[in-house]
C-alpha cells in the first residue's frame, strides 16, 4: 500500500514536470534555440522537498523519462547527439 503512494506521487510529479517542461520549450524558446526559462526545474525541487531523500529514485527516474522524451521531440531534437560528434580525424 505504501509503495503504490509513493509510486502514485511519481507519477503525477513527473506527469505535471512534463506539463511545466512541454510549456518551457513552447513558451521561452527563441529561434529554436534553448528555452530560457526552465520552470519544470522548480516544480521537480517543489515535488521532492515534501518527501523523504530516500524517496527520491522513483520521481527523479520518473522526472529523468519524461525529460528525454520532452527534449527528443520538442526541444533540441533526437538527432542532436550526432551532431555533436567531433568530425572523423
Amino acid at each position: 500500500m505504501v509503495k503504490s503512494l509513493y509510486l502514485r506521487r511519481a507519477i503525477i510529479l513527473s506527469t505535471i514536470y512534463g506539463s511545466a517542461a512541454v510549456l518551457s520549450v513552447g513558451m521561452t524558446r527563441m529561434n529554436g534555440g534553448f528555452a530560457m526559462l526552465w520552470i519544470a526545474t522548480a516544480v521537480l525541487v517543489a515535488g521532492l522537498m515534501g518527501q523523504s531523500p530516500r524517496r527520491w529514485y522513483a520521481p527523479l527516474g520518473a522526472c529523468a523519462g519524461v525529460i528525454i522524451l520532452v527534449t527528443g521531440m520538442l526541444g533540441l531534437g533526437w538527432k542532436a547527439p550526432r551532431s555533436w560528434r567531433s568530425p572523423p580525424a
